[in-house]
């Protein structure tokens, strides 16, 4: 699963760039707008770097 972390990151990151609200999209309702991130701790990791990212104004690094 440690290959598909940087995948999930960039995803979670374009899914938070669908948050129209800045501080919102920093501090998402995790149990209302993204529920299957709970349950699953590889998803719970790459959610929660996406979050810093943009709460940092950064970008996920692509190579």
């Amino acid at each position: 699963m440690n290959n598909q972390k940087p995948k999930l990151i960039h995803y979670y990151y374009q899914q938070l760039a669908l948050i129209k609200d800045p501080y919102l999209r920093a501090n998402p309702n995790i149990t209302k707008d993204f529920p299957t991130v709970i349950s699953d701790p590889h998803k719970f990791a790459a959610f929660d770097i996406a979050v810093e990212l943009h709460r940092d104004g950064s970008r996920p690094w692509a190579g």
